[in-house]
């Protein structure tokens, strides 16, 4: 039972990633770069349940093996997540309301709810165990990030009754999964665990500044924001080896992104209000630098990675830059797909 989970969610890691990438490939433009627009959540949970979750799953099964609890039920999730995702996609490619909320907003998120118990109470039983414990944080990241999508979608179904499903309150549900999920598990690849807990907090100041800067309409929030954001990605960068040349690229990422929260946070140029900047940064961010950084930590060795992590960073900005200049999106998608086969295909041969 072991082999035939840890084999399904490696294939899941490999394969949802390729087919969320041929799909967005297939589509004639980029969804309409606005925060709260029915498009822009659909591509945003297309990526993070395509990339993020499938590898997270993965790196928390190989992490805790033969200790997992509950091990009859991690075939079961992983398939219930596999038709979830299915049904997401096959919404997002035919515009099935229906397809989209049993696949993306139940299906998917009830399996991921059964990883996040099975993989806590595992933690839990090892608590003594100082290599596992920092899993506690992204998952716990991850937990909080459902909740908060799971109120959104009962204030749409409600009909906004609650004001919830508003831009601010969307984009908090993505600051949330960024700084309280990625970033912490990106430091646990890394081993920089030490002081992990200080950056979940910093993640919570940074949501609390947001919420700070709409519910009491004070601009001067958003700049706060985005300039705590920036310690955060210059406290991920730190975390790889200047030495070390492998590391390089990913490293000079994170401070390129510190940096741009920074100029952004006090010139105001990309405003966290304003869609189209928001969204182009953020596909430099997922696609430029947390999904190069993971890659370079979690494919193969014998995957170039000093190779890997700079044309990651040239196709993160290639997938900005496609939707800033309203590129049509099969260009960055297929070549980000021949990058993704091409980092992760060694681990396709793993047994």
């Amino acid at each position: 039972m072991k082999n035939r989970s840890a084999l399904i969610y490696k294939n899941l890691a490999i394969w949802a990633p390729a087919l969320a990438l041929l799909l967005v490939a297939a589509s004639s433009e980029f969804p309409a770069p606005v925060v709260g627009t029915e498009t822009l959540p659909v591509f945003i949970h297309l990526i993070t349940l395509g990339f993020l979750v499938p590898l997270f799953m993965l790196f928390v099964h190989r992490a805790l093996g033969n200790l997992l609890v509950w091990p009859k039920m991690t075939l079961p999730t992983a398939l219930v997540f596999v038709t979830g995702f299915g049904l997401f996609m096959m919404g997002f490619r035919y515009n099935h309301i229906w397809l989209l909320y049993i696949g993306g907003h139940y299906l998917t998120p009830m399996a991921l709810y059964v990883f996040c118990a099975q993989a806590a109470w595992t933690l839990f039983k090892n608590r003594q165990n100082p290599t596992l414990t920092p899993l506690a944080w992204p998952l716990g990241g991850l937990f909080l990030t459902l909740n908060i999508g799971g109120m959104l979608v009962a204030d749409l179904f409600y009909g906004g009754k609650y004001a919830f499903f508003i831009p601010h309150f969307i984009l908090t549900h993505a600051l949330s999964a960024t700084f309280l999920f990625v970033l912490p598990w990106i430091l646990v690849v890394q081993g920089q665990t030490a002081k992990l807990g200080w950056g979940v907090l910093g993640g919570l100041l940074l949501l609390s500044s947001f919420f700070y800067g709409h519910f009491w309409e004070n601009p001067q929030a958003w700049v706060l924001t985005t300039i705590l954001g920036a310690g955060l990605f210059f406290w991920v960068g730190r975390s790889f080896d200047w030495a070390d040349e492998r590391q390089k690229p990913f490293k000079l990422g994170w401070y390129l992104g510190a940096l741009g929260l920074v100029l952004s946070g006090l010139s105001r140029g990309v405003d966290l209000n304003q869609g189209a900047g928001l969204m182009a940064f953020g596909l430099f961010v997922l696609w430029g630098l947390i999904m190069p950084s993971l890659i370079g930590q979690l494919a193969p060795k014998q995957t170039g990675r000093l190779v890997a992590g700079h044309l990651g960073l040239l196709l993160g900005w290639g997938f900005a830059l496609a939707l800033t200049w309203a590129l049509p999106p099969w260009v960055p998608a297929l070549a980000y797909l021949s990058y993704w086969v091409w980092a992760l295909l060694p681990l396709s041969k793993e047994i």
